[in-house]
């Protein structure tokens, strides 16, 4: 009886007709969803460099969409009206930095090799993306956000600047070898005092550059920046550390067992 009454109500309104139709398809998706399941997860390793490191982050995301499409790569997508595809970042990167490790998770409903899937990715990219691995990630693997613990970075003086710090690694050396570099951070409602050599694990002078390795995520998030501008008012220097350096990530990081380990070192290649 009652389902003749909703047969009735659809015949005589037509927005209940495109509704229940609507619904109707919705079920169709998620059953051809579900039959594809398990997926595979899957982690990607990619450069971002040259005029692509002026994108912001949300624009990288709908660029790689576009490029998933293009390279016809089985990406796996998720249920409902409006269905999108599943990947998510490690840690997104500032505009203006550059970067060698940058990190996306993806789920794929089927994968080829590894070698394949960057050729086809690749050759739908532009000059300033490139991708570097194509893993499948660990049965119990974290999710990329949530596995951060820290990044490494190199801070070159720019080209363009005069200013240098004279005996650049005698300065990094001395400046490292404090008991405690503390700042000052300012919260909504109260300012805290931070101790930074507690978040560096590395810190030394490379080639006239500084490299750094220091916590990174949603815990306690470093920015090479504030470091370089400790390092500067350290060396007596009072120009602002963007006015002087370029900053490239060479490598992101997560934690297990107390050790920092590449994002990708528990990966394997797909063959």
């Amino acid at each position: 009886m009652i389902e003749n009454m909703d047969n009735n109500l659809q015949e005589q309104d037509p927005m209940a007709q495109k509704l229940s139709d609507l619904k109707e398809e919705s079920l169709k998706q998620e059953k051809q969803v579900k039959e594809k399941i398990p997926v595979i997860k899957c982690r990607i390793k990619f450069a971002k460099y040259g005029v692509m490191k002026f994108i912001g982050h949300l624009d990288i995301m709908r660029f790689f969409q576009k490029v998933f499409r293009r390279s016809g790569i089985d990406i796996a997508y998720t249920e409902g009206f409006s269905p999108h595809q599943v990947m998510s970042f490690a840690s997104p990167l500032a505009v203006g930095v550059c970067s060698n490790g940058e990190y996306l998770d993806v789920s794929l409903y089927s994968a080829t090799t590894s070698q394949d899937m960057i050729d086809r990715m690749n050759a739908q990219s532009v000059e300033g993306i490139r991708i570097l691995s194509f893993q499948q990630l660990p049965e119990k693997a974290e999710k990329a956000m949530s596995a951060v613990a820290a990044a490494s970075y190199t801070v070159a003086f720019r080209e363009d600047v005069k200013v240098r710090i004279p005996d650049l690694s005698k300065v990094v050396c001395d400046f490292y070898a404090q008991d405690s570099i503390i700042i000052e951070k300012q919260g909504k409602k109260t300012v805290s005092q931070l101790d930074l050599k507690e978040h560096i694990h590395e810190l030394y002078e490379k080639d006239g550059s500084v490299y750094m390795l220091i916590d990174t995520g949603s815990v306690t998030h470093i920015k090479p920046m504030v470091i370089m501008e400790q390092l500067l008012t350290f060396a007596g220097i009072t120009e602002k550390p963007e006015e002087l350096f370029t900053v490239t990530r060479e490598d992101t990081y997560l934690k297990q067992d107390d050790q920092l380990y590449p994002m990708n070192a528990f990966c394997t290649d797909f063959t």
